[in-house]
């Protein structure tokens, strides 16, 4: 089976090993739909993190949860 391109996400809080894995989607360069690339951008990425999984950015780093901000 082929899937769509997709990105983990590993939370960077020292005793969390929660991963989400975010489906990029696929952007069109023209109307033909003859040309396009999937959407890698880490600003978008971190936006889906933050509100479809409650996630929290600071600094660059990604945390799954509070408890993890409190442990770095």
């Amino acid at each position: 089976m082929i899937h769509d391109a997709m990105v983990e996400v590993t939370c960077d809080g020292d005793h969390c090993a929660s991963v989400e894995r975010i489906e990029l989607d696929y952007v069109y360069h023209s109307y033909s739909g003859k040309s396009g690339q999937y959407e890698d951008n880490d600003s978008k990425i971190e936006k889906e993190l933050i509100e479809d999984h409650e996630w929290t950015v600071i600094d660059g780093k990604h945390y799954c949860s509070e408890d993890c901000i409190k442990d770095n």
